[in-house]
């Protein structure tokens, strides 16, 4: 029964996100995600008291697999500049195949509460301290000039969001591993021509 409840909740939320994803927040309906998860519009409310709630469910649940993914590249062997690198292809792979998502969340003016609010930020400050850690370590292995590594955390994460602009404003696919490269040889050789 437990399995069944997990099943249930999951299909409902994998429902919201497309429903959400095409008709924007303020226009989705609880009774077109029922129909999309193939259940009664009462079984939805058996597990999420509103459409807030629920939207606000399926956001932590699609940026959780997110943040997993970014969390997978601190097992990983190899030079901190790969590991960068992938992490850019993964953040960029992840908007791609979640743009419509993305766009109504940040562009369509969802609605979050001070809660989800303060998660989205505790998170990003999880991500900021792995990616100074990933600095120093890069620093510590000589791969890196020694610059500080909080600093350079809050570059990185500010070059990762501008990159999917034009991916949730002009409904843009970019190459992740094009793009990565590319943010890759800007980061480490800069612009100058020397």
């Amino acid at each position: 029964m437990v399995e069944e409840k997990r099943d249930k909740r999951e299909l409902i939320l994998e429902a919201a996100a497309v429903v959400f994803a095409q008709r924007g927040y303020h226009q989705a309906k609880v009774e077109e995600i029922a129909i999309q998860a193939g259940i009664g519009k009462g079984t939805v409310y058996e597990y999420f008291s509103s459409k807030l709630e629920l939207f606000q469910e399926m956001f932590k649940s699609i940026l959780g697999k997110y943040f997993a993914e970014l969390r997978s590249l601190q097992d990983q062997r190899g030079s901190v500049t790969e590991r960068l690198r992938q992490l850019l292809e993964i953040h960029l792979d992840f908007i791609n195949r979640n743009s419509d998502f993305a766009r109504v969340t940040f562009v369509d003016g969802a609605v979050m509460d001070e809660e989800l609010s303060w998660w989205m930020y505790r998170q990003r400050q999880e991500k900021v301290e792995r990616l100074r850690e990933l600095f120093q370590e890069g620093i510590a292995r000589h791969e890196f000039r020694p610059i500080d590594p909080g600093l350079l955390a809050e570059m990185f994460t500010g070059a990762m969001a501008a990159i999917i602009i034009p991916v949730l404003m002009e409904g843009k696919t970019v190459e992740p591993h094009k793009i990565a490269d590319q943010v890759m040889d800007i980061l480490l050789h800069g612009v100058r021509l020397d």
